[in-house]
């Protein structure tokens, strides 16, 4: 995939100098592609349109990220009959 949008990642304008920073490029899927500016040869993340929507938004202050269900605990979790 690196190759298919290698030409197209953009880091922010509100970027420091000082390389700390992500970058980001949008896929053929129109997904989002991530990876660190410091070292953008160890891979990239990819990120769903819809969750990279939602986190943008919150970022920009319009919506807040939705709360994650709470971790169970290991005696919350539902054990199969006979364990």
């Amino acid at each position: 995939m690196n190759r298919e949008i290698a030409s197209e990642w953009r880091k922010s304008s509100y970027s420091d100098s000082g390389a700390n920073c992500v970058e980001t490029a949008v896929t053929p899927s129109a997904d989002r592609a991530v990876r660190d500016s410091k070292d953008p040869s160890v891979g990239h993340l990819v990120v769903a349109a819809p969750s990279w929507a939602a986190l943008t938004s919150s970022l920009r202050g319009r919506t807040p990220l939705p709360t994650p269900a709470p971790a169970m605990d290991d005696a919350e979790v539902p054990r199969p009959e006979g364990e």
